[in-house]
């Protein structure tokens, strides 16, 4: 549809100079890493009749690159044979509590969900709230207006910010429903351009 396979031979010359080449703040700062919450708990390896062969924390892959070097293709197996992510409002607890552990000095431990809300609050990104607005959903008054996010997630809400206004974008973008059809919700999923 847009063109994007390789050519079999010789070089692309569609390249249009009147096509603007960046992406919005919100997009690279805060719905881009939706990513982040579709990473599992743990992975497996398959053999080459894609059975099962092993199951490990995800903490092993990530920083361990000898395990690439000597398993890649049977990595990407496992991947294929794992199951389908499905969005979630939460980030694995690797990645939440242990992300880089002990990396940078013993006992160092970041939240990538902390990195993500920091990164918004560094841009300048304004509030969940607003861009609930700008995308044509209800502005809400009350946390109890955020009627395209779990119960559950509002009731965590309301005990980790003050008022409705103050919910980080990340936060907020990732708390919702998604879309049907979709993997992200609306304000996610919606066209700020």
């Amino acid at each position: 549809m847009y063109n994007l396979l390789p050519l079999k031979a010789g070089y692309f010359n569609g390249y249009d100079p009147t096509i603007y080449p960046q992406i919005i703040n919100e997009f690279a700062t805060a719905a881009f890493r939706y990513g982040h919450t579709f990473i599992t708990q743990d992975s497996h390896t398959a053999d080459y009749n894609y059975r099962y062969s092993q199951s490990r924390s995800i903490d092993y892959y990530l920083f361990n690159n000898k395990a690439y070097l000597e398993n890649m293709d049977s990595i990407v197996r496992g991947t294929l044979m794992d199951w389908s992510y499905a969005p979630t409002a939460q980030i694995n607890t690797y990645m939440n509590n242990y992300l880089f552990n002990n990396i940078f000095y013993p006992g160092s431990k970041w939240s990538l969900a902390a990195l993500n809300i920091q990164r918004g609050r560094d841009h300048g990104l304004p509030s969940y709230n607003k861009y609930r607005k700008l995308c044509g959903l209800n502005y809400a008054n009350t946390f109890d207006d955020l009627n395209n996010i779990p119960r559950h997630i509002v009731n965590k809400l309301k005990t980790l910010y003050a008022h409705v206004d103050d919910i980080d974008a990340f936060t907020g973008m990732f708390s919702e429903y998604p879309l049907e059809g979709g993997m992200v919700g609306a304000t996610a999923g919606c066209n700020l351009n």
